[in-house]
């Protein structure tokens, strides 16, 4: 009876969204949903904060690959081959590629295009796993301050580990319900990233949990919390400051008509994104159709990207207002590897954090961990070589043995032959694979075990 009544539900749940968008798309609608069914393409981010060269692994291991169109730093493989595990590379463990599809690096591109501060302070309303938030580090070459909320504390976890092993080090997290956030953060913010909780009918055909779940009272339920959800962020925006909004959803309940709500509402106006370069809006309304970015899958217009929306608001007014933002000092006498950075001590261990500190917030992480003290002397964590390479320690060791350099990361200890210093930075050709110590003519490893139960 149980497997009956799934089947049932699964049938009137696919029923409804077929109708649903054959009034909005009629008689395109079924390019629409074969579009929908096709495998998903393989893309990956490089890490833009640092200066290694990952696509040498790729060349290594006969990878093909191609750069995307909107993005510089966004490659897709050319065969979507099953036995390709983009998770099983180096560059993946050590923090050097994200595995993310270029449509939900459009909210990224867009806040860094409109923002008109150089060091700013970024609220990501809702952040986990923590894609966009470490892009936006990258892209801001961790410059500045973001807040990265994740009400969800499993989530929150994700979200901590990607930072630590990006080393996003500008990123501080923060873990509250995103619609009271205005209580505690009043026009605070120079932007703010809401990728909001929506449908996800951008994977209706490849996530039975989405289609299962899918419903019109859904899609209103979701739609309420998204108004609460803007609601707060423009609240804890400052004058002058920009929000970008964007769903991975295609209906107009969850994306335009948000938009239509919150210019309705409040004193923002609407950012011309779209400039003729994407899809328009679905809702008839001129005025926000050809200012929000639509990528529908059916159009062609970029192969391989999901289905996504985008919307831009600025907050009407001027000025910097409210900020409660301090610069701090670093604690600790060593000198900061990176610029707009400081470093911080806690019973031996040392992080790197941003210079600039909301008042008032309970951080859940508050940078990336720079290393510890022993003695006299500091040693360098593994995720800080995999940001820096031998600019923290000058002495390297570079291996060829692509095997060797997979167990390395893995978290094995390697035999040695010849090697006149006690300590140093591993590297595979030109990407270091971590802290090392030579003990017993064997190169020890030291990446934090954190990482190596996060590889499983």
């Amino acid at each position: 009876m149980l497997i009956k009544y799934y089947l049932m539900c699964k049938r009137v749940s696919m029923h409804s969204f077929v109708e649903k968008y054959r009034l909005i798309f009629g008689s395109n609608i079924d390019n629409f949903l074969q579009s929908l069914k096709l495998p998903k393409e393989k893309f990956f981010r490089l890490n833009l904060a640092r200066n290694f060269n990952y696509l040498s692994e790729f060349e290594y291991l006969n990878i093909p690959f191609s750069r995307c169109d909107l993005f510089d730093n966004v490659y897709k493989l050319k065969e979507s081959d099953k036995n390709i595990r983009l998770s099983d590379t180096i560059s993946f463990f050590t923090g050097g590629i994200y595995i993310q599809n270029p449509s939900s690096l459009l909210p990224v591109k867009f806040l860094i295009e409109n923002i008109d501060v150089d060091e700013p302070v970024i609220l990501d309303m809702a952040s986990a796993p923590g894609g966009k938030t470490t892009a936006l580090s990258e892209f801001l070459d961790r410059r500045g301050l973001i807040v990265a909320n994740e009400p969800s504390k499993s989530r929150l976890k994700d979200l901590n580990f990607n930072i630590e092993k990006n080393f996003a080090y500008n990123v501080a997290t923060v873990s509250y319900d995103g619609r009271v956030l205005h209580k505690y953060l009043s026009e605070v913010f120079d932007a703010v990233l809401l990728d909001a909780p929506c449908s996800n009918e951008n994977k209706i055909f490849h996530d039975n949990a989405v289609l299962n779940n899918w419903s019109e009272t859904l899609v209103e339920r979701l739609a309420k919390l998204q108004r609460e959800l803007i609601e707060s962020a423009c609240f804890t925006l400052r004058k002058g400051g920009i929000l970008i909004y964007s769903t991975c959803t295609f209906s107009i309940e969850e994306n335009e008509q948000i938009v239509e709500y919150l210019l309705s509402e409040y004193d923002v106006e609407l950012i011309d994104l779209n400039k003729g370069d994407f899809d328009y809006g679905l809702s008839g309304n001129s005025n926000i159709d050809k200012k929000v970015v639509r990528i529908l899958p059916h159009s062609g217009r970029y192969p391989g990207f999901d289905g996504f929306f985008v919307a831009g608001f600025r907050k009407k007014g001027g000025g910097i207002s409210n900020r409660n933002v301090k610069i701090l000092n670093s604690g600790y006498g060593l000198r900061t590897p990176a610029e707009d950075s400081i470093i911080y001590e806690i019973k031996n261990d040392l992080y790197l954090s941003p210079k600039y500190q909301i008042s008032g917030l309970k951080y859940e992480k508050f940078g990336t961990k720079l290393g510890k003290k022993i003695k006299n002397m500091v040693e360098y964590s593994s995720q800080a070589c995999w940001e820096f390479g031998d600019k923290l320690i000058k002495k390297k060791l570079v291996i060829d043995d692509y095997e060797k350099a997979k167990k390395f990361v893995k978290g094995e200890n390697l035999k040695l032959k010849d090697y006149d210093n006690k300590e140093g930075v591993l590297f595979f050709k030109d990407i270091p694979l971590g802290y090392f110590k030579i003990v017993d003519g064997r190169i020890k490893n030291k990446i934090d075990r954190y990482f190596l139960r996060g590889l499983k």
